[in-house]
């Protein structure tokens, strides 16, 4: 998320900078340091274990908790980042930073009363560790989430429900105006540079075939290999023509098993890639598990969703947000997924409408609008 936000200042020269600093990743680590980075294995191999951690931590104490084992050195982490380089405005974009960087202001006097933005990532359930006394703006990714932070005590002038940032070519959507007719599948490529037949081709993709898009997040969980068999199976029962793209993150597992099958159809794998953009574009249907950013990446490009069973805690809430959008489907089992993909296929009206809605539910402009409240913070006179 930070490094979405800086690429977006880089578009905006001479306005202000931003400096992205990983303080949960430092050159000599402490215990707690590995705790943030269990939770991709934690999701893929045991998410029971994750959801039940979620449930047991999402209290007033919990938090308290872990700042008192781990928060001094965060703190420390930061309040040396910012005597190394004096910033305008503190952005936290992780929910184990946002009570580090108002420990931090109450300790250095280059970060007095410096203005603090927290930016929430989840898109709709919040965890209570992204609240803390002291925060003086919140940047929300739904309704919903607004919600949840003001019935934790934020008051609701400190919440601004712009969306969750994304990286910029999520801003440059090509949502098709008009359904596609019997003879027209797709929309003119003349109407925008990187249409989707167009994007197709770029990504040596067939750019006459529909493309299903299947994704777990960074660590390629919801049982991928068993989901796109299912969906790959409907090209011999039913005859119909598709195609398949997989991205397996960091699954180096997956990405093999995936590799080693001799597909009836075309299969495209790919393993981590820095931007799913391009693929989004290229695709009819995004199959992936309910991650807040991957949801709304999806969402942001007008794509219909086929969501598999959430990891627990903060994705269990995007679920009935995108299907009481009628922006896609729930589908918990691999052959729900692949009847989900059947009947969009079937109806390409309906594939049109879902992306449609979709695209409402979007917000390709919250990284503008983040952006916007940034430089507000840095431009505005300080009281006197």
């Amino acid at each position: 998320m930070g490094e979405a936000l800086a690429e977006a200042v880089k578009a905006r020269p001479g306005r202000f900078a931003m400096d992205v600093l990983d303080v949960l990743a430092p050159a000599k680590p402490r215990w707690t340091d590995h705790l943030a980075h269990l939770y991709e294995p934690t999701i893929v191999h045991v998410p029971w274990l994750w959801s039940a951690i979620y449930a047991a931590t999402n209290s007033p104490l919990c938090p308290l908790i872990y700042h008192a084992l781990a928060g001094q050195s965060l703190v420390r982490r930061v309040v040396a980042a910012a005597k190394a380089q004096p910033p305008d405005v503190v952005v936290s974009v992780h929910p184990l930073m946002v009570r580090a960087a108002v420990a931090a202001r109450r300790q250095s006097s280059f970060l007095a009363d410096k203005p603090i933005v927290t930016v929430v990532t989840d898109l709709v359930d919040v965890h209570r560790v992204w609240v803390a006394d002291g925060v003086d703006h919140y940047v929300a990714g739904s309704e919903a989430a607004a919600a949840t932070l003001m019935r934790y005590g934020v008051a609701s002038q400190r919440v601004a429900r712009l969306g969750i940032p994304l990286r910029p070519e999520y801003g440059r959507r090509h949502v098709p105006t008009t359904p596609p007719g019997p003879h027209d599948p797709t929309e003119s490529e003349e109407a925008k540079p990187a249409s989707q037949t167009e994007m197709r081709r770029r990504l040596d993709l067939d750019p006459e075939l529909p493309l299903v898009l299947f994704m777990g997040g960074g660590a390629g969980a919801g049982s991928l290999v068993k989901r796109v068999r299912a969906v790959a199976a409907l090209a011999q029962q039913t005859g119909r023509e598709f195609q398949i793209a997989v991205v397996t993150g960091s699954n180096v597992r997956s990405r093999n098993a995936l590799e080693g099958i001799a597909w009836p159809l075309p299969v495209r794998v790919y393993g981590y890639v820095p931007s799913t953009a391009d693929l989004m574009t290229a695709a009819d249907i995004v199959a992936t598990k309910p991650g807040s950013v991957t949801v709304s990446e999806a969402l942001a490009m007008g794509r219909p969703l086929i969501l598999s069973r959430p990891a627990g805690g903060q994705e269990g809430g995007n679920i009935p947000y995108v299907v009481q959008g009628q922006a896609g489907f729930f589908a918990p089992s691999p052959q729900e997924a692949a009847d989900a993909v059947a009947l969009l296929l079937q109806q390409p009206d309906l594939c049109w409408e879902m992306g449609q809605n979709a695209a409402r539910l979007g917000a390709p402009d919250a990284t503008r609008r983040t952006l916007d409240l940034i430089q507000s913070l840095v431009t505005r006179p300080s009281p006197s």
